[in-house]
């Protein structure tokens, strides 16, 4: 430990990173392109130079057997196996020209970034090994690094990079094998460090066929035994283990296919025996050691009593943005962990899945089906896809969501006998984007009072296989309702009628409408016997004030191929509109319209003022469809395109 100090040394490192050095290069794609390769290598070469510095601080009584030379110059790389197996890489590498922070080993054998203490150890004592040492990255302009005690990427304080310049991967002045020997000088240092090639001193346990916990144990039930391959050459050989725990080393009568030469035994302590969960490193290893001469290597594996604990999946996508506190929008609603109450997402992973509770549940398996079948309120209901190749997940529904806060899908087919849930509170959202809802209605009143602050139904396909579907039902207050670039079809042949947006028992009241770039086809919000709406409300006389307070209704189509029937997009509103200066705000434009019965009653408002522009469309003369070809109108597929005089009409699709 008297030679720490000599030991100090400077890392210098760049990254070109700064807007401006993308503003220079957004012209030129591949030459960024090949700049961000070359940073990405030379980060590279830098940790693994960094590697080989840890090692020659803290051999941890590994030997080095071989040194392999390739290339001059800057491109000379030193390929160093040591005598347990291990490989290190030394790269020459260059000198940078940016603002970079600097790495050294302190006198207390510390690891320091930028002259503070990491609190990590660089170089072992007292029988305790080294607990690692850094590796860099560059991520958002910012230096990050990472120890191999926890593997948590974390920023480099004072490590913001400045300027334009060249990535610097230089850590070694000069590096030589003469003999038996392995000489090494570091940059900005004149001390020479002189390693020992020990060719034929070997200690290697075969790790490769275990299966190791997170943090590396190899772990056994009481009066448990295992066999451990090891590949050994040297003379001496001994064996340590914890207190409680057994080992033997017996040597193989020919070397089997991994090249192992002997056989280690580990036994786990008897139950009851002693505690093995030791609070220092050489009480947790199972150690082999063997000498040839003045040298010893030595190889170990650490051993713990439980079951293995599964590594933590590495966060990616959607799930990644959520768990670190992002915020994520799907049909105009914006959440986040803190705004839901610091729920944890969970993952789907299996082709199927089952659902019970409230959560956020991120998919990242491809047409996963999931059944809900929760019976209890539950304030979310959030099922989005981890990635954009996720497209396509489907949620069956078995039992209604009694919902009191959020409903959040997209990509999401939604399928079931009824309605999706039931309102248990005021105050709801219900989000629908690139979602398929399969002849269900989506919220509905329970017993209780409730109101929608915002329904969202948007890049949607909803099918209609029977009368009377109502997307929303029975609740008569929605802050702001938007159905936009929806298509709303009936599967079979012939309409379906008595389909609605809204169906209010009584007077509804919408604060802000949206109903833009539709298309329904045979689909009618009228019964057999009786007039009706896609926006529907029975009026009531004793309730004052208009009951749509703004509304955007344009570019929407309607094409009914069969019946003749009155067709309203909003009724019963509580009042007679007769211009602007009524305080409501309505805006109606290109809405297009067909019916082949020739039954001219179309109108956007009923009851509400004739003399409002564009109240009652004019009927188109022919089919928006071309319903004899396939390719363009099939109930089956879902395709229907329109005539290309309506083309910038309805709902857009590829």
């Amino acid at each position: 430990m008297k030679y720490i100090k000599s030991y100090m040394f400077f890392i210098w490192m760049a990254l070109i990173v700064t807007s401006c050095a993308y503003d220079n290069l957004k012209d030129d794609v591949d030459a960024l392109g090949e700049r961000v390769t070359n940073m990405e290598k030379q980060v590279k070469i830098l940790n693994d130079n960094i590697a080989v510095v840890s090692y020659i601080v803290d051999p941890q009584n590994k030997t080095i057997t071989n040194v392999q030379t390739t290339g001059s110059g800057k491109d000379a790389r030193y390929i160093i196996t040591l005598s347990n197996g291990e490989e290190l890489i030394l790269t020459m590498g260059q000198s940078g020209t940016t603002n970079n922070p600097d790495i050294t080993v302190g006198e207390d054998g510390y690891w320091y970034i930028n002259g503070k203490s990491t609190g990590v150890k660089a170089v072992g004592e007292d029988g305790k090994n080294g607990d690692g040492y850094p590796e860099f990255c560059v991520e958002d302009g910012k230096w990050k690094v990472r120890f191999g005690t926890d593997g948590t990427w974390k920023e480099v304080s004072g490590g913001n990079l400045e300027g334009i310049g060249s990535v610097g991967d230089q850590v070694f002045e000069s590096a030589e094998v003469d003999g038996d020997k392995f000489v090494v000088t570091l940059k900005n240092s004149d001390v020479v460090y002189t390693l020992p090639i020990v060719a034929d001193l070997i200690c290697a346990i075969d790790k490769g066929a275990l299966t190791l916990s997170a943090d590396g144990y190899l772990m056994l039930d009481n009066d448990m035994r295992t066999t451990v391959g090891v590949k050994i050459a040297g003379e001496n050989t001994q064996i340590t283990y914890p207190k409680g725990w057994r080992a033997t080393l017996v040597e193989n009568e020919t070397t089997d296919a991994n090249g192992n030469t002997h056989t280690l035994f580990i036994y786990a302590p008897a139950v009851g025996g002693a505690n093995t969960r030791a609070t220092v490193n050489n009480m947790e290893d199972v150690t082999v050691s063997v000498q040839k001469g003045i040298f010893w290597a030595m190889d170990k594996i650490r051993v713990k009593i439980g079951a293995a604990v599964e590594p933590e999946p590495e966060l990616t996508g959607n799930l990644k943005a959520f768990e670190e506190g992002e915020s994520l929008t799907v049909g105009g609603f914006t959440f986040s962990k803190e705004t839901l109450g610091g729920i944890k997402a969970t993952e789907i992973k299996d082709a199927t899945a089952e659902i019970k509770a409230s959560g956020v549940y991120i998919v990242s398996a491809y047409k996963a089906v999931l059944t809900y079948t929760g019976t209890e309120n539950i304030e979310n209901l959030i099922i989005i896809p981890n990635t954009d190749e996720v497209s396509s997940i489907e949620l069956n529904v078995v039992n209604q969501v009694k919902l009191t806060k959020n409903i959040v899908c997209k990509n999401v087919s939604v399928k079931g006998e009824e309605c999706l849930a039931k309102a248990e509170a005021e105050g709801l959202n219900i989000i629908f984007e690139d979602c398929n809802i399969d002849n269900v209605g989506l919220i509905e009143k329970s017993g209780t009072a409730a109101s929608v602050a915002t329904f969202s139904l948007t890049n949607s396909d909803v099918k209609v296989r029977k009368e009377g579907i109502s997307l929303i039902n029975n609740i008569d207050k929605v802050d702001h309702l938007t159905v936009n670039n929806t298509l709303v079809y009936h599967t079979n042949e012939g309409d379906a009628l008595a389909f609605k947006i809204l169906n209010a028992e009584s007077q509804y009241l919408i604060e802000k409408l949206e109903l833009e770039q539709n298309t329904f086809v045979d689909v009618l919000p009228c019964s057999s016997k009786s007039f009706g709406s896609f926006i529907h409300g029975t009026e009531k006389s004793n309730v004052a004030g208009k009951i749509v307070k703004s509304a955007t209704v344009a570019s929407n189509l309607i094409s009914a191929g069969f019946k003749s029937v009155p067709i309203y997009l909003m009724a019963s509103l509580g009042g007679q509109y007769t211009g602007a200066n009524d305080g409501v705000q309505l805006f109606m434009e290109n809405n297009q319209w067909y019916c082949a019965s020739g039954n001219d009653v179309f109108k956007i408002l009923y009851r509400g003022g004739n003399s409002l522009a564009n109240n009652t469309p004019k009927m188109c003369s022919a089919d928006i469809f071309d319903r004899t070809n396939s390719e363009t109108f099939n109930k089956e597929t879902g395709i229907f395109k329109p005539l290309d005089t309506y083309k910038e009409s309805g709902a857009q699709r590829d």
